[in-house]
């Protein structure tokens, strides 16, 4: 049996919960201390337990620790999980499908398509993260998962931009100049007319 047909198997068997479930959200935190996107979200079975569970990627958007990642679980095997793991859907934008084996689906819809931001607070327990999500940030994502390459590709069209705009100034500069040849040329040419006209009176 494939690892997709297994997951199908467990979500429907926990699909009876998970629509008597209600979403229940985390205890607010007055201040986050990351500013997050999130760039996977999946539902795998636990390694220690084997139970399902959804597993979200963030990584950090902002700050000395910006490009680092850290993972949040969410446990599908009670009532009791599915109530929080619903609230944190809700606080994301996330449809929370009737079918819990849409849930795969409906996770990848939204990473690809999701641009916000996330306020979460980290804590430490028992030597493992424990992350608590805030809510949307105020901000939204507007880099890609290129970012190292991205600020490599702006530097070059920013260097080719300003040779560009030298280019451009010094093209200018050389139509100045010619415009001002062009203009005393004209100068001296009047001149010569005028001077002509002087000697030819001298000689009568």
């Amino acid at each position: 049996m494939s690892k997709n047909k297994e997951i199908h198997k467990e979500l429907k068997a926990l699909n009876s919960q998970w629509k008597q479930s209600e979403s229940r959200t985390f205890s607010t935190i007055p201040d986050g201390d990351y500013i997050v996107k999130i760039i996977e979200m999946g539902v795998e079975p636990s390694s220690k337990s084997g139970r399902m569970q959804v597993v979200t990627t963030f990584k950090v958007a902002d700050g000395k620790m910006k490009g680092n990642e850290v993972k949040k679980f969410d446990g599908l095997s009670s009532e009791n999980n599915m109530a929080f793991f619903k609230g944190f859907c809700e606080i994301l934008g996330i449809e929370i499908p009737e079918d819990l084996t849409d849930l795969p689906e409906v996770l990848d819809e939204f990473v690809a398509g999701n641009k916000s931001l996330i306020n979460i607070k980290i804590t430490e327990k028992d030597g493992y993260p424990n992350i608590r999500v805030k809510g949307l940030s105020e901000y939204e994502d507007d880099s890609d998962d290129s970012d190292d390459s991205d600020d490599s590709n702006d530097s070059d069209d920013s260097d080719n931009d300003n040779k560009k705009k030298k280019n451009k100034n010094d093209n200018d500069d050389d139509d100045n100049q010619e415009e001002e040849e062009e203009d005393e040329e004209e100068d001296e040419k009047e001149e010569d007319e005028e001077e002509k006209p002087k000697k030819k009176k001298k000689k009568k």
